[in-house]
């Protein structure tokens, strides 16, 4: 979890392809609401997403097309994990 310049924390998200024309950018902090700070260090790719379509309400379909990495794996909706990296919004890819 990174924290922003208003000291809210945060998760940074990466996207590839298609995601980043769909959010408008290639990485972005995507603030917690407040209140919203999870009481455990952890999150999950659920939370990421709700995060995701908070910040791009026109992402969704695309969104639900892609997998969601963290070190360099597959984060799993129901996954939790600790957000010290960056959590990466991969499209489907096609061909080898």
């Amino acid at each position: 979890m990174t924290t922003d310049v208003d000291a809210r924390p945060s998760v940074r998200v990466r996207y590839w392809a298609g995601a980043a024309q769909a959010a408008g950018c290639d990485e972005e902090n995507l603030p917690l609401a407040v209140g919203e700070a999870p009481q455990s260090p952890e999150l999950t790719g659920r939370d990421v997403r709700g995060l995701i379509m908070r910040a791009h309400p026109d992402i969704e379909a695309v969104l639900a097309r892609c997998s969601l990495l963290h070190g360099g794996r597959r984060l799993a909706d129901d996954a939790s994990f600790e957000p010290a990296d960056v959590v990466e919004v991969l499209p489907p890819f096609v061909g080898g």
